[in-house]
């Protein structure tokens, strides 16, 4: 029996992307938390560390020894267990309106970090239309969006459109003359000539300046779906708004040798992350609730397959299984087991959570695997799980079926 196995299963340092959303640091550790709460939902919270640029460590960095709390100024209390790769947990109570939360996490060796925030109240959704641009045009469709913004406060909204049938968001343009600049600065288009193209956008961010306390209409139009489609229109916190638009302008600026780095925008005091609330508006058959349905269940791997030395691998055909259970509370309960040399296999938990954007889901649990360096896409058409990582000479493809 091949080490081979082992080594391809477990993820070494060199090769593996981190999802610590966080600056390299050259000072001593920080806490990188992570919490985007909302009302119906569990509380969820990510522990990890920055990693310094001369250590060598597994990416991500899990901290599975925190003390986690989340404390509202109405006397609320709620202590979260870690349920495995640094996810934090706890059902109740769920986050409520008008309750100003403070988020606390410590953990041996790092400064306790804090953070405040609170749910925004939803937006007024006045109406929502979607058609065919043309009857020559099905696939295109033109969405409006009315909205009556509260003048009270600043808002800012987040609008995605989901395909009914596969869950994944679809990219579209927001066609609004006064969002223009807006939305050019989360996607400047193409990079020698931007003015040939208006930029297209999975998750719209937007500061209700040029319409505050007016009645609006966002008019979006997407060329990518055949059939029905959900709006998602998300008022966010200011903190959600300024790390999620720091995360997409340092995305753009990893792939352009022209722009300056961008330093994520933090909420965290004595760390880094982010702990903001969102309040969700969906129009259409898949809400929230049924797409984290539909995703949850039990998998088994039905094909694991790689490539070391440039030498293709067949996992399961080398012994190995592949078993979990993504569970409506955002856990996750699993078994991966791994062949050796000397005939005895190595059981390797993957309890832990996980966290989804549309059909994408990320997995996180203790054990440095491949799994966890996976972005996995559900099919509802098959019921069934697929994620793939690496390059040419060393990489890894897995499919889960319930």
């Amino acid at each position: 029996m091949r080490n081979v196995v082992i080594a391809a299963l477990l993820a070494a340092t060199a090769g593996c992307e981190t999802v610590v959303d966080a600056d390299i640091e050259t000072g001593p550790a920080q806490l990188v938390v992570t919490s985007l709460f909302t009302p119906d939902e569990p509380w969820r919270v990510v522990v990890q560390r920055t990693v310094g640029t001369q250590e060598v460590a597994a990416f991500p960095a899990v901290v599975e020894d925190a003390t986690v709390t989340i404390r509202g100024h109405d006397g609320s209390f709620v202590a979260l267990s870690h349920k495995g790769g640094g996810f934090y947990h706890a059902n109740s109570p769920s986050p409520r309106f008008g309750v100003t939360y403070t988020l606390h996490a410590a953990a041996d060796g790092f400064r306790t970090v804090e953070a405040v925030d609170r749910l925004p109240e939803p937006v007024v959704v006045m109406a929502v239309r979607v058609r065919a641009r043309s009857d020559a045009d099905q696939a295109t469709r033109r969405i409006d969006i009315e909205i009556r913004d509260d003048g009270e406060v600043r808002n800012f909204y987040e609008l995605s459109v989901l395909h009914n049938k596969q869950g994944y968001e679809v990219p579209f343009t927001l066609l609004n003359a006064e969002l223009e600049d807006q939305i050019r600065s989360l996607d400047p288009g193409d990079l020698f000539e931007p003015e040939l193209t208006t930029p297209y956008v999975r998750r719209a961010l937007i500061r209700d300046d040029p319409f505050d306390g007016k009645l609006f209409t966002f008019r979006l139009e997407t060329e990518s779906i055949y059939g029905d489609a959900t709006i998602y229109i998300r008022t966010v916190s200011e903190a959600y708004y300024l790390y999620r638009r720091t995360r997409l302008l340092q995305q753009d600026a990893d792939h352009n040798p022209f722009v300056e780095p961008v330093r994520i925008q933090s909420n965290i005091r004595g760390g880094q992350g982010v702990f903001a609330g969102y309040s969700l508006d969906a129009h259409g058959a898949l809400s929230s609730r049924r797409l984290r349905s539909m995703i949850s269940g039990a998998y088994t791997a039905v094909g694991f397959e790689g490539r070391e030395n440039n030498e293709p691998v067949n996992y399961l055909a080398e012994g190995g299984s592949v078993a979990i259970t993504l569970r409506p509370d955002f856990t996750v309960v699993g078994r991966m087991r791994l062949p050796s040399s000397d005939g005895a296999p190595t059981t390797i938990a993957l309890d832990g959570g996980f966290s989804f954007q549309g059909s994408d889901i990320r997995l996180f649990h203790s054990t440095d695997t491949v799994l966890r360096d996976m972005d996995l896409r559900f099919d509802p058409d098959s019921n069934s799980l697929s994620g793939s990582i690496g390059d040419s000479r060393h990489n890894a493809y897995i499919r889960f079926a319930r």
